[in-house]
């Protein structure tokens, strides 16, 4: 039972109020909880994948790797708290506006899942990744040693215009020389040696088009805690939580109007209750409404000029 409970805390929901609800209903949370080690733990194997690559320090890339999954997995949980129908009176803001809220929350998850899959479809298409980056190492060398060439080629015509038996020239020459090998040498050296992490990304999303698919499952995957989440919206964890935070709230606004009242009496030795310009406090969802009725102006002078 301890491990249940722990399991449903990570859905980030009241577990004191998830232990009297029905059995159904604990189910539902518990499921929505095994999502979130669950993420965790692809968020660690995927992340592991990236900073392994870009690290060749031997711990450094898992301590990293733990510290986004951390974070990630309490963004994600934070998302689905926001989720949770508000058990208290509140104003009506539209179906448009609940829309745009709710997909602003889908696309995130999406993001989230993009950010988990990718680097597991990467491990997924390695041979052939591989090849594919050794062929594009190769033009990009060749690219680079073409546009070296171009700009020292240029500098020498320079130089040809000069006297061919003048010694600078012949000096600045060999000087050019030493400079445009090394440079081309120093660029191969860096192409060989990085990673092309986002080459290889754009890569796996052209060439190979079926890694989506493995995008759309964890998108789906990561989704379901909000399905299940949003079945919950009319159940026995929702009409308990409202009476108790209702209940909360209207003890504390009775409390405060009492020592409001006390506080104006001592200060002016006159009773007073707080008021206010809603016809539901504390919840403030009603505005009140002008109800008395003016005349107009010629009924008044109509008064005036008859008495």
């Amino acid at each position: 039972m301890m491990l249940e409970d722990k399991i449903v805390e990570l859905a980030g929901d009241d577990i004191v109020i998830v232990q009297r609800c029905s059995p159904e209903t604990r189910s539902r949370f518990f499921q929505m909880g095994l999502f979130v080690p669950l993420l965790f733990l692809l968020s660690v194997i995927s992340s592991y994948f990236i900073f392994s690559e870009l690290l060749s320090h031997p711990l450094m890339p898992f301590a990293l790797s733990l510290f986004f999954a951390w974070m990630l997995t309490n963004i994600y949980r934070l998302l689905l708290y926001t989720l949770t129908r508000s058990a208290l009176p509140d104003i009506a803001t539209g179906i448009t506006y609940s829309k745009t809220s709710l997909a602003l929350r889908l696309t995130f998850v999406c993001f989230i899942s993009l950010l988990i899959s990718k680097p597991i479809e990467c491990r997924l298409y390695a041979t052939g990744l591989n090849e594919d980056i050794s062929v594009y190492k190769q033009e990009e060398k060749t690219r680079q040693t073409k546009k070296i060439n171009n700009y020292y080629n240029a500098e020498f015509n320079e130089l040809n215009k000069v006297l061919a038996n003048n010694y600078y020239v012949i000096t600045q020459f060999k000087k050019k020389e030493n400079e445009r090998i090394k440079t081309i040498q120093a660029i191969c050296l860096l192409v060989d040696s990085s990673e092309h992490y986002l080459q290889r990304l754009r890569i796996l999303n052209t060439k190979y088009p079926s890694c989506w698919l493995i995008s759309l499952f964890f998108m789906l995957l990561l989704n379901v805690p909000l399905s299940i989440k949003h079945t919950l919206r009319q159940s026995d964890y929702f009409t308990m939580k409202g009476l108790i935070e209702q209940r909360i709230v209207e003890v504390n606004y009775y409390a405060f109007r009492k020592k409001y009242s006390t506080l104006f009496y001592k200060k002016t030795g006159s009773h007073r209750s707080f008021g206010g310009t809603f016809e539901d406090p504390p919840y403030n969802t009603i505005k009140k409404q002008d109800k008395r009725k003016f005349l107009e102006e010629e009924n008044l002078l109509s008064e005036l000029y008859n008495a």
